[in-house]
């Protein structure tokens, strides 16, 4: 893959509050009020440019709890959709916002079992980074921002859920702060993120998250589940890739099992 590519990532985490920091931080601008309750309405869908190319970032909302889950779904799934459809010719990606010094609950990784049955089982290993945020408090607290430093105390962490999710994501996670280490200031920590994403889209094939993974994790969740409604979904979600012509009858035929005997 081409290093001057443009580039979009879904914002993802089980606090609103961590992925409004890291959107806040990458755009440079508190776009995300930390404060006040989310707007649903508002916009979740920006860019910004860095070294001739075009980074998009979409602010999933809520999604932490199976309340918030419950509550925004529908919209979860619109942003998700405003994902796939932004720059739709650039590799799309997933950063999951954790916190650092935040424990990973059990809460947290239900969260992320459901990123999964909505997006497929191979999300994390093939499409996402870990960023963890709070940068200037580890620096004052270690005294070493470097790579080594970092998965030194993810693994000193006495729950393993933190390093089961770093682990899955192949190693992948990018410290981001402010404190006087991050001299070179945002330019470098996204360039070193974007250094990342490059390095991940080169092993996957160049290609990033599309939606025939999409079509995919959703095909898997109605094999496994084998509800009605899941039926009903992927057909109307099948009927709009089409429309879209996102994806050719061939291309489906090639890749996904037959939709007629799942459908009928």
């Amino acid at each position: 893959m081409q290093h001057n590519v443009n580039i979009v990532y879904l914002l993802l985490g089980a606090g609103s509050t961590n992925v409004k920091e890291l959107g806040n931080f990458m755009l440079q601008s508190p776009v995300f009020s930390i404060r006040t309750p989310e707007n649903l309405n508002a916009n979740s869908v920006y860019h910004y440019e860095i070294n001739s190319r075009v980074v998009t970032i979409v602010k999933s909302p809520d999604i932490g709890s199976a309340e918030d889950r419950a509550r925004n779904l529908q919209i979860f799934v619109d942003n998700a959709t405003k994902f796939l459809l932004a720059s739709p010719h650039s590799p799309h990606f997933f950063l999951l916002a954790v916190g650092y010094n935040e424990r990973v609950s059990a809460e947290d990784m239900e969260m992320v079992q459901f990123l999964k049955s909505v997006f497929g089982d191979n999300m994390l290993r093939d499409h996402t980074l870990i960023v963890l945020t709070g940068g200037g408090d580890f620096e004052r607290d270690h005294h070493d921002t470097s790579q080594q430093a970092i998965l030194g105390w993810i693994n000193s962490q006495p729950c393993e859920n933190l390093r089961q999710l770093v682990t899955e994501c192949g190693g992948r996670v990018q410290l981001f702060g402010d404190g006087s280490m991050f001299e070179d200031g945002l330019r470098n920590q996204i360039n070193q993120l974007l250094r990342l994403t490059d390095h991940l889209s080169q092993a996957t094939g160049g290609r990033g998250y599309t939606w025939k993974n999409f079509l995919l994790g959703i095909i898997q969740s109605l094999l496994e589940n084998g509800e009605r409604k899941a039926r009903v979904q992927l057909a109307k979600r099948t009927a709009s890739l089409l429309f879209l012509g996102t994806l050719s009858g061939t291309d489906i035929d090639d890749h996904v099992p037959p939709l007629k005997p799942i459908l009928n």
